[in-house]
């Protein structure tokens, strides 16, 4: 595993937020860091879930997702200049919710080249335990950035 953006050994993980609360839908990973996330997307887990949650509920469902994931226009929603402000504006701040998510990890400094030592498989259930102590602490006192629920509403009216 090598990743040619440190420039070390590295591998990625996918965390999926849910729009509407504090709370992280999936996890997919961990992945070597040379694999493209829209194949990450496609091959291993969010694409089908977001498939089989369609057929349950009968309504599409999507993602927003940065330009790594272009290529699913059916299942990914990204920035784009047509958008309009309000919606320009939501995307914005589902993008600082999934930072912050990602900072919220590295909090943990459990991420790094040096730090999965033991293996991915071991590696990827130290960053899952990660993630359900984030989960826990985002429930009960540190949510994440609170999107507008009206221009979720408005949105989702909207579309």
């Amino acid at each position: 595993m090598f990743s040619h953006k440190f420039k070390s050994a590295g591998c990625d993980f996918e965390f999926g937020l849910s729009l509407a609360e504090s709370k992280l839908v999936w996890i997919a990973g961990p992945f070597e860091a040379s694999e493209p996330d829209l194949d990450i997307f496609c091959d291993r887990g969010p694409k089908k879930k977001l498939k089989r949650a369609a057929k349950k509920t009968q309504v599409r469902k999507m993602v927003i997702a940065d330009k790594g994931h272009r290529g699913e226009p059916k299942r990914c929603s990204f920035a784009n200049s047509l958008d309009k402000p309000e919606v320009s504006k939501f995307k914005s701040q589902t993008h600082f919710r999934q930072e912050k998510h990602n900072g919220m990890v590295k909090e943990f400094k459990a991420t790094g080249a040096d730090r999965h030592l033991h293996g991915m498989e071991r590696y990827g259930d130290c960053v899952q335990a990660i993630c359900v102590l984030l989960q826990c602490e985002m429930k009960n006192n540190k949510p994440l950035f609170d999107i507008q629920s009206s221009l979720l509403l408005e949105i989702l009216v909207c579309h």
